[in-house]
């Protein structure tokens, strides 16, 4: 029968290195870097792409709709859903590395509230294209 009690205070004993070396995450096919320019360039681009579509397509979809033209809206908005999926990702990633590191919770958390901004403002996409259940 197995002693679960010993077991874990024998795992627990052989501390953080019982693993040995393990891999790091290369994240440099998202962004070189944090403070990158192609980073901060995405982020930008992500906050004036959510502008333009809320001012191109709010209170718009059934007119596209009728039109035959709310694949526009469609593509524009899963195009930013891409950006902004990556400019997420990068943020938890870099984060997971090192979780007890202040310097990557305080990017996360920065990120977040910006990317939050951003899917508030193309709130509306979702809620207009559900259908009239009245």
């Amino acid at each position: 029968m197995i002693n679960f009690a010993q077991a874990s205070q024998s795992a627990s004993q052989e501390g953080p290195d019982k693993f040995g070396k393990l891999p790091v995450w290369d994240l440099s096919d998202l962004y070189p870097g944090r403070d990158s320019a192609e980073f901060k360039a995405d982020l930008e681009k992500a906050s004036v792409d959510a502008a333009a579509l809320e001012a191109r397509y709010k209170g718009k979809l059934a007119e596209l709709t009728k039109a035959g033209k709310l694949i526009e809206a469609i593509a524009d908005t899963e195009a930013l859903g891409d950006l902004s999926g990556k400019i997420g990702s990068y943020a938890f990633l870099q984060y997971a590395q090192n979780a007890t590191d202040p310097d990557r919770a305080k990017f996360m958390g920065d990120v977040n509230e910006a990317l939050t901004k951003l899917s508030t403002r193309v709130l509306f996409f979702e809620l207009e294209a559900q259908p009239d259940r009245r």
